[in-house]
């Protein structure tokens, strides 16, 4: 995006047919009752960052929202400062990159989530089950803390260099997401979301949920 140029909003992404409404009413309700959530995507310029953005525009104003912008040696801080609000963590990855945080500062994250703070991330991963394994196997984050997150956005596209994700629903004229309770660990509603959901074709956007009541 260049500078000066407008972030899109979720209106945008359906209009330009990214997502259905029904998923974007889905999203918009994450971030207005301050739910945890995390955007997957397998290729770079999926729209990962642009969905978890256009999420955070709805989170009730005047809420803190801290974002890890190093390697993640503030996140104690940050914790701290956004009680009440978000902690924003652009990515889960090994990448050298501000903001990209692995190992033992995503636990250090994971564990803070709860008591009025809220996580908005994303990672790379062709479905939920890697994202989770991830998260839970690679960086080491212990069930009980990766099931704090009540969301998981699954994106992909066909084209890459367009930024964009494109949900089959869009065509379809009907939902693709569908939204349930579970207090079941992280690996299991895996497991349980994955061999519900079917597979769509490259270019899609689904969206698996598992929001929990609080």
């Amino acid at each position: 995006m260049s500078e000066g140029e407008k972030a899109p909003t979720l209106d945008d992404l359906v209009a330009n047919r990214t997502m259905s409404k029904d998923i974007a009413a889905t999203l918009r309700a994450t971030a207005k009752g301050r739910h945890s959530y995390l955007v997957v995507a397998i290729p770079r310029f999926a729209g990962k960052t642009t969905v978890m953005k256009a999420m955070l525009a709805h989170a009730p104003e005047g809420i803190p929202i801290q974002t890890v912008e190093d390697d993640g040696t503030e996140v104690p801080r940050l914790l701290a400062a956004s009680k009440g609000g978000y902690i924003v963590v652009p990515e889960i990855a090994k990448m050298m990159q501000h903001g990209y945080i692995w190992g033992a500062p995503v636990r250090k994250v994971f564990e803070g989530v709860g008591d009025g703070v809220s996580l908005a991330t994303a990672l790379h991963a062709p479905s939920m089950e890697e994202a989770m394994g991830q998260i839970t196997g690679d960086n080491g984050v212990p069930d009980k803390d990766a099931q704090k997150l009540e969301l998981v956005v699954i994106g992909g596209s066909s084209r890459p260099s367009t930024r964009s994700s494109r949900c089959a629903a869009a065509s379809r004229k009907r939902p693709c997401c569908t939204a349930g309770t579970s207090r079941r660990t992280s690996s299991r509603i895996c497991r349980s979301r994955s061999a519900s959901t079917r597979a769509e074709p490259s270019g899609t956007m689904v969206l698996a949920t598992k929001i929990r009541q609080r």
